[in-house]
Order: C-alpha cells, then structure tokens, then sequence
C-alpha cells in the first residue's frame, strides 16, 4: 500500500472519529438540556413545601372539598327553613 493511500485512510478514519466525537458532543449536550427541563417540570409536580403545582392543586382541592362541606350544610339547612315555612303558610 503506498504511503498516499495510508495517509487518505488515516485522514478518512480521523474525520470519521471527528464526527462521531462531535455528535457524542451534541447528544449529551442535548441530553443535559433535556434532563434540566425534566428537573423543572418534576420540581412542578411533586410536592415541595407548598410552592409546586402539585401543592397547588392540592390546596385547591381541599378547599373545594370545604366548600362542598359548608355548601351541603347551608342547603340542608334551607331545606328545614322551606319545610317550616311551608308548614307555617299551610296553618296560616
């Protein structure tokens, strides 16, 4: 093999070694990016003292959850204020 085709193998082989190293470059950089974004968004949804969304949402739902309480209260109540009206227009 002459000296000029061993210098074209050793330049090919080195440009393929170049670009496999810069795409194992670009992917872990992509890689970083992606796991900081995923980092963000699980730091949204998992509960951390009360400032996630997850804290949100279950701070939300429990006051709904009171409102359902005190909504049934007053209407149970309303209903006995209906029934004794009633009753109190019928004897009238």
């Amino acid at each position: 093999m002459s000296e000029a085709v061993q210098i074209a193998i050793i330049g090919a082989v080195g440009a393929l070694l170049t670009g496999v190293l810069v795409e194992l470059i670009r992917t872990r950089r992509a890689q970083n990016r992606t796991n900081e974004q995923l980092g963000g968004v699980l730091g949204q949804v998992s509960p951390n003292s009360g400032k996630s969304l997850h804290d949100a949402v279950t701070r939300i739902e429990g006051d709904v959850g009171e409102m359902r309480r005190q909504l049934g209260k007053h209407g149970e109540r309303l209903a006995k204020v209906e029934t004794r009206l009633s009753d109190h227009l019928q004897r009238s």
